[in-house]
């Protein structure tokens, strides 16, 4: 922004780059551009847009403090400053909070940028005949073990079961699960439970257990949010993220989860009629935006499972979206 554009932009939003220091949107209250000396703006700041950069400590890694605070006015030069897109919209609290979700948003994505280069090099030192280090390959171990549920394979009282450290049992008889274990070649499969004690990996290549086997699940298929997208029928997801979107936000931005077809499906002792409502909270840029799933599921034995969903979108600000999915039968 030249000098002209900030004197015809008086009164109207602007954003104030720090670099490190994260980035501001503020309105422009003055220009200062006195002839053949560098041109100054005077800007309140109303919020945050990006966050200061991650600074490294002695003892770990922390955050710069913000530059500016809220109602702040301040004088900079006129090479920080820049036209803003939009006014701001929310306090200068929910702006922090937003940055905050956009910065964990590009931490996630470079994650898995970075575990995808890992696998790349993986593969290409195995063309080569080449292993990663050991301790390379311990601390990934170390990494992972957080992440799943450690079982053993057992057969008792007739069942097919597996037991956790605990001591818990899981019945393998319509386990819904994705687990993974070795196989005989010592290769790591993933895969689910057949049938009579047998497995069956992604690939199709069946595994027949020996009792004390050791299997894991991944923590995150007990997550209520992730067995509710399982849960629904492809379409039934297909509408919900393409609202979602809508919307600004996807499944990352999801703040809870209140899984009411679960429950039931837990204590169900039988039942074949599944009526109720769930709620999901997101939020994102537009803030809160909450979304009531009534469902309805009908099974049966000797025909295909009547399935109705609606999920109802609604804003902070009170817009409002409907959008409804059956399968063969019509309500």
């Amino acid at each position: 922004m030249d000098r002209k554009q900030a004197q015809n932009h008086i009164g109207k939003a602007v954003i104030i780059d720090e670099g490190q220091g994260g980035s501001y949107l503020g309105m422009l209250e003055d220009v200062m551009a006195p002839p053949r000396k560098t041109w100054r703006g005077t800007v309140q700041i109303q919020a945050v847009v990006e966050l200061p950069s991650f600074f490294p400590e002695k003892d770990g890694i922390t955050l710069l403090p913000l530059k500016y605070k809220d109602r702040d006015v301040v004088e900079c030069i006129g090479s920080k400053l820049s036209l803003a897109p939009e006014a701001v919209s929310g306090s200068f609290q929910q702006s922090i909070e937003d940055a905050a979700i956009r910065r964990l948003q590009e931490l996630t994505e470079q994650k898995k940028s970075l575990d995808h280069k890992q696998k790349a090099l993986e593969q290409f030192l195995g063309v080569h005949g080449i292993s990663l280090p050991a301790e390379a390959q311990v601390e990934e171990t170390e990494d992972k073990k957080d992440d799943v549920i450690s079982y053993t394979f057992h057969f008792e009282n007739g069942m097919y079961l597996l037991l956790d450290e605990r001591k818990e049992a899981l019945a393998l008889e319509e386990c819904p699960f994705e687990l993974q274990w070795i196989n005989e070649n010592n290769e790591t499969c993933t895969g689910h439970y057949e049938e009579n004690g047998t497995f069956i990996s992604n690939d199709g290549v069946r595994f027949s257990p020996k009792e004390g086997t050791i299997f894991t699940i991944d923590k995150k298929q007990f997550d209520p949010y992730v067995i509710f997208q399982k849960e629904l029928e492809p379409g039934a997801l297909q509408s919900l993220e393409k609202s979602l979107q809508s919307f600004g936000v996807s499944h990352d931005h999801l703040v809870d989860c209140h899984n009411a077809l679960l429950t039931q499906f837990l204590l169900s002792e039988g039942r074949t009629s599944f009526q109720g409502v769930n709620f999901l909270t997101y939020r994102g840029s537009q803030g809160i935006i909450m979304v009531q799933h009534h469902f309805d599921r009908k099974l049966h034995n000797q025909k295909n499972d009547e399935i109705y969903d609606r999920f109802e979108f609604t804003t902070e600000q009170g817009k409002r979206s409907i959008v409804t999915y059956t399968n063969e039968f019509s309500r």
